[in-house]
C-alpha cells in the first residue's frame, strides 16, 4: 500500500466513523476529528506536489459529500451556542435592571430612637 492510499484510507475512516456518531457527538468530538483530519489531508498536500491524485478523485469526491453532514452539525453546535449566549446576555440585562447600585450618599440613616 503506497503512502498515498494509506493516508486517504485514514481519512475515509475516521470520516466514516465520525458519520456514523455523528447523532450523539458532542462538539468536543467534533473538534477532535476535524483537528485529527486536517493533520491526514496536511500530509496528503504535502505528497501531492509529487503524486497526482487523480486515481482518488472519486474517494475525494464521496468525502467531500460527506463533508456537508459534517457541516450540518457544525452549524447546529454553532446556533446553539448563539441561543445560549443570547440567554446569557438577556438575564445579565435584567439583573442590572433590578440591581442598580447606590452610592453611599444617596442613604439616609435615621438616627432618632
Amino acid at each position: 500500500m503506497s503512502k498515498v492510499e494509506e493516508i486517504m484510507s485514514r481519512i475515509e475512516s475516521v470520516t466514516d466513523q465520525m458519520i456514523m456518531d455523528l447523532g450523539t457527538a458532542s462538539y468536543i468530538d467534533l473538534a477532535d476529528f476535524v483537528d485529527e483530519r486536517d493533520q491526514w489531508i496536511t500530509e496528503l498536500l504535502e505528497l501531492h506536489d509529487s503524486l497526482d491524485l487523480a486515481p482518488f478523485e472519486s474517494r475525494i469526491m464521496r468525502i467531500l459529500e460527506q463533508d456537508k453532514l459534517l457541516s450540518a452539525k457544525m452549524i447546529d453546535f454553532k446556533e446553539e451556542a448563539q441561543k445560549t449566549i443570547q440567554k446569557f446576555q438577556a438575564a445579565e440585562k435584567y439583573k442590572q435592571v433590578y440591581d442598580k447600585e447606590y452610592t453611599l450618599d444617596s442613604v439616609y440613616f435615621n438616627k432618632k430612637k
